[in-house]
């Protein structure tokens, strides 16, 4: 499982066991910058794991002392019944008065779920997985394009029609010769989608940023350009941000 969608699985436990529902931990998530798509993927991931994983038997329910003290005499027993119900009645009493003040002293903190010092690394954790989830598009669109266009490789990026749509064209993006691909973090904009030539010192500049070079493969670290190759393929470029640390990573098709 991916590390950070793992440790936001545990983040999901650790809230659901303090006693935050659901919808309150999905709404944070998305305050936090996460897409609603990969909310509901963690979610399930979450679900699934939690199906899986044994169940515990619920804690046997001890007896009140009225059930274990022997029974001298019908009217000993009745004599007791009285204060011990005004004892249980109390106790439950407490119990709600309890309950009351804390659901009260919590009442507008749901906001603060992820403190300020968990905030940004939830942030960077859910935009890191929008990027990886777009890379995967990416690929996915360049293998159709190479497959339904005779092993000819696209040349360029153009903008679709729709705020979320990058299309993948050849040597102009007439209907019959693009592709489009849904994109969930970067913009459909050749500024941030294009082809590049081969180099093998070539890098991104930022995390926002993305580079297609054809024929080319990543190296055996997947951090950089390999070789390149007559094979109709390309290797993709792209940066993971952690703090303040950009780390340059590299896909194949």
């Amino acid at each position: 499982m991916d590390p950070q969608i793992e440790q936001t699985i545990d983040y999901i436990r650790q809230q659901l066991a303090a006693g935050y529902d659901e919808a309150a931990i999905r709404g944070n998530l998305l305050q936090g910058g996460w897409p609603a798509a990969a909310v509901d993927q963690v979610f399930m991931q979450y679900h699934n794991s939690s199906v899986s994983a044994p169940g515990t038997m619920p804690a046997p329910t001890p007896q009140s002392e009225a059930a274990q003290m022997p029974l001298t005499s019908v009217n000993s027993v009745k004599k007791s019944k009285i204060p011990r119900l005004v004892w249980i009645i109390a106790a439950v009493i407490g119990v709600v008065i309890i309950v009351v003040l804390a659901l009260l002293l919590n009442r507008g903190t749901s906001s603060k779920l992820i403190n300020k010092a968990s905030q940004p690394a939830l942030i960077e954790s859910a935009a890191d997985t929008a990027r990886t989830s777009d890379i995967s598009q990416l690929a996915a669109g360049l293998s159709s394009y190479i497959a339904n266009h005779s092993g000819n490789v696209p040349q360029k990026t153009a903008a679709g029609q729709s705020a979320d749509t990058l299309l993948l064209c050849g040597s102009d993006c007439l209907p019959e010769n693009e592709i489009p691909v849904s994109l969930s973090h970067y913009k459909n904009t050749p500024a941030a989608v294009s082809f590049r030539a081969y180099s093998s010192s070539l890098k991104v500049p930022d995390s926002e940023t993305i580079y297609i070079v054809n024929k080319a493969t990543c190296n055996s670290a997947k951090t950089a350009l390999g070789v390149q190759t007559n094979a109709s393929t390309a290797a993709i470029l792209y940066a993971l941000q952690t703090a303040s640390t950009v780390k340059q990573q590299c896909s194949n098709l």
